[in-house]
């Protein structure tokens, strides 16, 4: 099976968001570590299951409902990700 994936510039989401990443307690979106350069973000099958994610910061839910919108099964956070026109950039670090 071949699944798309939207690779993005980690910039997208805030310091907030990445704190929130790192936690082990997260369980309203599932995500993976990729290294220390980024995550791997499993995007919800359908647009109701990603307008229901709860708890999960707002520049971050931003970033995967265009996934979602774009019909990705992943997104991929990279510190050297390309910039997405029409998502904020967060310049916190």
């Amino acid at each position: 099976m071949i699944v798309a994936m939207l690779t993005a510039s980690d910039s997208h989401i805030t310091a907030d968001a990445k704190e929130w990443m790192d936690k082990d307690d997260c369980n309203d979106l599932k995500f993976f570590e990729k290294s220390i350069f980024g995550w791997f973000i499993m995007v919800p099958k359908d647009l109701r299951s990603v307008e229901g994610l709860k708890n999960v910061p707002e520049s971050l839910h931003r970033v995967v409902n265009h996934a979602a919108r774009l019909g990705c099964s992943w997104v991929m956070l990279d510190c050297d990700g390309p910039v997405i026109e029409g998502l904020p950039i967060y310049d916190e670090d």
